[in-house]
């Protein structure tokens, strides 16, 4: 016998249907998605904020299915199912509070990115240096390091085992040195300008993500945010992430990521700098210098 199923709508949802819920009747269990489905205004919504990279959470039944199955989630007669997004409450008026303290460094450092996207290749071969030491390594003893492979000459004729005899503290020092040759080889061989000749900054990405032993999506991103090519990317690491979870944007703090999840996340992290009124690579260093005190690349 058909029961009812009553869709409760929650910010964007409420204030772009102009309603605060929808009511049908369903015969039988049914995927979430086929219901949204037979309700067309709300079918768009959904796809439109997929689009957009919106976050939104689904709640049936007082269950949150967000991120686990979500729209495949099954919906029995007499549900009651909860639509809503996050884009308010008070994590989100701290982030803006900090924005207001770190403004100044934060276009500074923005404008030195693209400063040294500006200089000559062994420059910004420099800065790929420092993206491959920093996973699971302080930024700011990572760039000491280059600098000491940079002005010792190590960087540019030293073995692996005399780059990690320098880079000796870094995590995975051993792994890294060989990352390291094996970077300096690309850029000896003209083939990181190459690289760096593509216009698209996602293409570049992948490019980089092929050709350089040691860089993940992460890495790469924050090479090019380094060198002014990437401003609109995120580099989802642990301090990023960490954000996203409190602020809502995804339900806890991955353990690992896929390609696939690193764009969706992306996605997500582009939408809320937008709506902050920022360049992701400024709410990047935002809320970085939230977790550590410091703006720094």
């Amino acid at each position: 016998m058909p029961r009812e199923v009553e869709i409760l709508l929650y910010g964007i949802f409420r204030t772009r249907l102009g309603r605060d819920y929808i009511r049908l009747s369903i015969e039988r269990a049914e995927p979430l998605s086929a219901i949204i489905s037979s309700i067309p205004e709300l079918k768009r919504l959904v796809e439109e904020l997929d689009r957009e990279g919106v976050p939104y959470g689904i709640l049936v039944d007082g269950r949150n299915v967000m991120l686990a199955s979500g729209l495949d989630t099954v919906v029995e007669p007499g549900s009651k199912v909860k639509l809503f997004t996050y884009v308010s409450g008070g994590s989100l008026e701290t982030v803006w509070d900090a924005y207001q303290r770190y403004r100044g460094d934060i276009e500074r450092a923005i404008k030195s990115f693209r400063e040294v996207g500006r200089c000559g290749e062994e420059r910004i071969f420099l800065e790929l240096v420092f993206c491959l030491l920093t996973p699971m390594s302080p930024a700011i003893r990572c760039w000491e390091k280059v600098k000491e492979l940079h002005l010792s000459g190590t960087l540019y004729s030293g073995g692996p085992g005399d780059i990690g005899r320098v880079i000796r503290g870094c995590r995975f020092w051993r792994k890294k040195s060989q990352y390291i040759v094996g970077a300096r080889r690309l850029y000896m061989e003209g083939r990181l300008g190459e690289i760096l000749s593509i216009e698209d900054p996602l293409m570049a990405r992948e490019m980089l993500v092929r050709s350089v032993k040691g860089l993940g999506y992460k890495e790469a991103s924050h090479f090019l945010r380094n060198i002014g090519r990437g401003l609109h990317l995120a580099i989802l690491d642990r301090h990023i992430l960490r954000w996203m979870a409190r602020l809502r944007l995804i339900n806890s703090y991955p353990k690992s990521l896929s390609r696939r999840r690193y764009i969706e996340l992306e996605t997500r992290f582009r939408w809320l700098a937008r709506y902050l009124g920022m360049l992701p690579a400024e709410l990047d260093l935002l809320l970085w210098a939230m977790e550590t005190g410091v703006v720094f690349k």
